[in-house]
């Protein structure tokens, strides 16, 4: 199954399931929602049904999906599979309609932000074979390895190389890392989260996927990955310039090493409107670059390119005009052009892209989810910490790029969810609360 593809079921006369939605949610795996029969008001017999999907190990959580109360099921390896148990268990009748539903794809500036990291990636690969052949040209024309040269074309190629490859949008791979960050954050504050949840589920690896766990590291951490290349590829060129006596060069060298060491310590984050109206000028300009850290990166490549240009035709009139040198230049200077130009698409795609691949999660199916099951958590915990829970949750959700909303309209969007829960129709009351944890009953007092 595409991972952008869902697959929707529907029983003409249903027994107790009228109605489930698929979709992938791993290379061997897809999450399910099942929707109870209008007429189902037994809450015994979906408790049954939820007993028999964790009979087959699948994890379920009362959700709501499209506006509707749903049940969300994980583990299932497929589509048939589901579709055999519930015939199995009487609780469909018939063969459904099936329908599947393809998630639109971003259009215009959405569109190209949406794979702006893999496009940059494209036009960088570039540049940096360029850069790459100048090196070997140099080292041919000299007699002797320019290692400065051949290391900023080696180590820009190889962050770019893994850009292309995990670089790319893919928004559930997003939500498993919000999650695990999700996660995190409320046991450092504190919140208690319970094995049933679906949040412990979604974190924990799956056995026999290896693979997959390190794409997901990978596809999380390409950025830092690739700005760390690029720092290693700007001491490189500092490096090349003092070998070919070209000062443009070590100077250029340096502003990479510069932004992309600042791209590299700053913190992602989405910035605070309301927080922002009462700002000194200094905060509202580093808000502005928390926002969008990788500005700093392709910045700093764009002076890169108009240092190194500048640079790269003086070389030229020393190759042209030796007698006016007492330093002649290098044919090879037209190997650096023609790199800086392909980069030059590059920095700009990559100055618009975000720290976490991806940036905002669109499709509002995935967001309902990171609401549901946030929800969840929260509604576990005592009533005396509950508040604090919500608070600590809406204040980290709101500096992350994956969701638009900001912390009221996330905290607001929580309660209601919470409020919600109980009304489902597939809400188990024995669902076990929480002791209050030391940290957050402080925190709530």
């Amino acid at each position: 199954m595409k991972s952008d593809t869902s697959w929707r079921y529907q029983w003409p006369s249903s027994r107790v399931i009228a109605r489930v939605d698929t979709r992938a949610h791993g290379p061997d795996e897809i999450v399910a929602y099942l929707y109870a029969a209008p007429d189902i008001t037994d809450a015994a017999q979906l408790k049954h049904v939820r007993q028999q999907l964790l009979a087959q190990g699948w994890a379920s959580s009362p959700v709501r999906q499209d506006g509707q109360f749903a049940l969300r099921v994980t583990g299932i390896p497929n589509d048939q599979t589901l579709l055999d148990l519930l015939r199995t268990q009487r609780l469909v009748e018939g063969e459904p309609n099936r329908t599947s539903r393809a998630a639109p794809s971003p259009r215009g500036l959405d569109a190209i932000r949406a794979q702006s990291l893999r496009s940059s990636a494209m036009f960088y690969a570039l540049g940096d074979l360029l850069f790459l052949v100048s090196g070997v040209m140099r080292s041919r024309e000299k007699g002797k390895t320019d290692y400065g040269q051949i290391g900023t074309g080696a180590s820009f190629l190889t962050g770019d190389v893994l850009l292309s490859v995990f670089g790319g949008h893919n928004e559930s791979r997003q939500l498993k890392s919000l999650l695990g960050d999700l996660k995190h954050h409320l046991q450092e504050k504190g919140v208690a989260i319970p094995d049933a949840s679906t949040l412990t589920a979604e974190t924990t690896a799956k056995p026999g996927g290896f693979l997959e766990t390190i794409f997901d590291f990978m596809h999380t951490h390409i950025n830092t990955i690739k700005i760390m290349a690029e720092i290693l590829g700007g001491a490189a060129y500092v490096k090349a310039g003092m070998t070919q006596n070209n000062d443009e060069k070590k100077i250029a060298g340096a502003v990479i090493v510069t932004g992309w060491l600042g791209a590299l310590l700053v913190k992602e984050k989405k910035t605070d409107p309301q927080a922002l109206a009462f700002a000194s000028p200094g905060e509202k300009i580093m808000a502005k670059i928390q926002e969008k850290p990788l500005q700093l990166a392709g910045g700093a490549g764009l002076i890169h390119n108009a240092i190194s240009t500048y640079g790269a035709f003086k070389e030229r009139n020393r190759y042209l005009h030796p007698e006016r040198h007492t330093d002649t230049g290098s044919k090879n200077y037209a190997w650096d052009l023609a790199g800086i130009s392909a980069m030059l698409l590059g920095n700009s795609l990559y100055a618009i892209s975000n720290k976490s691949p991806g940036g905002a999660i669109r499709k509002d199916a995935l967001i309902e989810e990171v609401y549901s099951i946030a929800a969840q958590v929260l509604h576990s915990q005592p009533e005396q910490v509950r508040e604090a829970a919500i608070e600590a949750t809406a204040a980290y959700l709101g500096e992350r790029t994956e969701l638009k909303d900001h912390r009221p309209q996330i905290a607001a969007r929580l309660r209601q969810e919470i409020a919600a829960l109980t009304q489902n129709p597939w809400y188990d009351s024995s669902y076990s609360r929480i002791a209050p944890s030391p940290a957050l009953a402080s925190a709530a007092r």
